[in-house]
């Protein structure tokens, strides 16, 4: 988790996490022809979101014709596909968001 607004060392923050939204994402024959396919969920804010604790750049592997994301953090997004298409969508907390990439 990034939190770029608070500044180390602080006096003690609070959170209260959620657990999110799910995101399916259908990769077509154009997506997976792309050499190691790739997206990125980008925020209205412009940073990648993090989806993951263990990963640094928001990277969304995509090696086969459909990926599972769980607990993405509810929000507007837009799936950018590294040499690819583009796709906007929306996570809602509890729902299910679904994207179809060519």
């Amino acid at each position: 988790m990034s939190l770029p607004a608070v500044a180390v060392p602080s006096r003690t923050v609070s959170l209260a996490l959620t657990p999110g939204g799910a995101l399916e994402i259908q990769a077509g024959p154009q997506t997976l022809a792309i050499p190691e396919a790739a997206g990125v969920l980008v925020g209205a804010d412009g940073r990648a979101c993090l989806w993951n604790p263990f990963t640094t750049d928001g990277k969304i592997r995509l090696t086969g014709p459909s990926r599972s994301l769980e607990n993405v953090p509810p929000g507007a997004y837009t799936l950018r596909v590294v040499g690819g298409a583009s796709r906007e969508l929306t996570i809602t907390e509890g729902g299910r968001a679904t994207v179809s990439l060519p």
